[in-house]
């Protein structure tokens, strides 16, 4: 079961219920699919902080551990810097120099 994309996954899903009615056609060119059971699809995709890759399962882990994983952003995302003022007030600025 591999489709990285909704685009992928969504030609899956159509070729799998279809019944090759082309005229079902709703808003955005999205066809509707009607399938005889219920369907759920679930998924879940993020960035996560202080992990080599991004693998939900592995994050889970690290929270069960109690693991604090809270970084200083990194310069290769964005310069700190630019944004970050001590002064909670002080306008266009943050005050959290992490993730």
């Amino acid at each position: 079961f591999d489709y990285p994309t909704v685009a992928d996954l969504t030609d899956f899903v159509v070729a799998q219920f279809s019944d090759g009615d082309d005229e079902a056609v709703g808003a955005g060119g999205v066809r509707e699919v009607r399938a005889q059971e219920p369907l759920s699809m679930i998924g879940m995709a993020g960035r996560f902080p202080g992990m080599r890759g991004n693998d939900p399962l592995e994050y889970w882990n690290m929270l069960l551990m109690g693991r604090d994983m809270i970084q200083e952003v990194p310069i290769e995302r964005w310069d700190v810097d630019l944004y970050y003022d001590e002064d909670h007030y002080a306008p266009g600025k943050m005050y959290a120099r992490n993730d």
